[in-house]
């Protein structure tokens, strides 16, 4: 492999800059949970904080997504479980 490409390769799996970060793990949370926009997410080199309000049975779901990002080295959860209220 030459050395451009591998830069180019390891430029893919580990974000440069946080808001980078950010926004990929916040691309993998929205693909992975119903309701991912409730979710702020902020990174400081490689750490990754999660906040606000997910449905209990998401809390899972959105935290492996967020912690299988490549470049998040630890993940602080400041998350509350909420219900989505109907509004029938």
């Amino acid at each position: 492999m030459a050395s451009s490409d591998r830069r180019t390769k390891e430029r893919r799996q580990y974000p440069r800059t946080n808001e980078m970060l950010a926004a990929r793990v916040c691309v993998k949370i929205d693909e992975t949970i119903t309701h991912g926009e409730r979710i702020q997410v902020f990174a400081d080199a490689g750490s990754v904080t999660l906040r606000g309000m997910a449905m209990p049975d998401e809390l899972v779901d959105a935290l492996s997504a967020a912690s299988s990002v490549p470049g998040v080295a630890s993940l602080i959860t400041e998350l509350e479980p909420r219900n989505v209220r109907s509004t029938q």
